[in-house]
C-alpha cells in the first residue's frame, strides 16, 4: 500500500512539473547600433613602420633621435608620441616658479 501511495505521488509530481512550464524572460530587441572598438587605440605605444615601441624606446629617424614619451606630461596612463630628447627633458622640468 505504502509502494502505491507513493508512486501515485511521484506521478503526480512529474504532471505538475509538465503542466507548468519554466517562465521566459522577455526579449530585448536587436541593439540599435553596433560598436567597435579599435584594439590599436586600446594598446599604449608608440607606432612607426607597422611596428609597435613601448614608453621609452629610442629610434633614429633621418638622423634624429626620437623617443616613445608621454603625449601629455600630466598623464600617467596616457597615450604616447615620438618626442625628440629636448621635448622630453623640458617635460621634466617643474613649470612653477617663485619670485
Amino acid at each position: 500500500m505504502r509502494m502505491v501511495l507513493v508512486a501515485l505521488l511521484a506521478a503526480l509530481a512529474s504532471l505538475s512539473v509538465q503542466a507548468n512550464p519554466p517562465t521566459q524572460l522577455p526579449q530585448r530587441g536587436k541593439p540599435d547600433a553596433n560598436v567597435w572598438i579599435d584594439n590599436t587605440q586600446l594598446v599604449r605605444a608608440c607606432w612607426y613602420d607597422n611596428k609597435q615601441y613601448s614608453e621609452g624606446a629610442p629610434l633614429e629617424l633621418g638622423g634624429q633621435l626620437m623617443i616613445c614619451g608621454p603625449k601629455n606630461h600630466y598623464e600617467l596612463n596616457g597615450p604616447l608620441m615620438w618626442l625628440t630628447p629636448e621635448q622630453l627633458s623640458a617635460r621634466d622640468k617643474p613649470k612653477v616658479t617663485i619670485n
